[in-house]
């Protein structure tokens, strides 16, 4: 199996950078403007939507995990079709977030290469809202 692995050094503190990821107006400072994001922990479905070109790319993804040193979701549902059943990771450390998608069968696909790219944009943008600068949903 294959994965995407990016790390953010941060002056943020775990709890926000959690906090980044785990709530609504989290995800829709860096990621998705146009989002579902169930709050109540582990077990939670969360629903994220982009507008691509003429059509909507709707994402869904399960709660795996849900404490204070990491956050882990699982994709249920994706246009995507390589995101299915992979997951996504977010550890949480004084100065550092790690984030890990795993579980790519294949990494030499367009779907693959537009989705490492795309983690990269992402990852640009939590680490200016981590710093305290907007970041870049789309």
């Amino acid at each position: 199996m294959h994965q995407i692995a990016h790390s953010i050094d941060t002056h943020a503190t775990p709890a926000a950078a959690r906090a980044a990821i785990n709530t609504a107006a989290g995800i829709q400072s860096w990621w998705s403007l146009d989002s579902d994001i169930d709050e109540s922990g582990a077990g939670a479905n969360h629903e994220l939507r982009f507008q691509k070109g003429d059509r909507e790319v709707t994402m869904r993804f399960r709660v795996d995990v849900d404490d204070p040193e990491r956050v882990r979701w699982i994709c249920t549902e994706n246009g995507n079709p390589v995101w299915v059943d992979t997951t996504l990771e977010w550890r949480f450390e004084d100065g550092r977030v790690a984030f890990v998608h795993a579980g790519f069968r294949e990494n030499k696909s367009p779907p693959y290469m537009m989705t490492e790219q795309g983690w990269g944009a992402f990852i640009d943008s939590l680490a200016k809202v981590l710093a305290g600068e907007a970041g870049s949903p789309i």
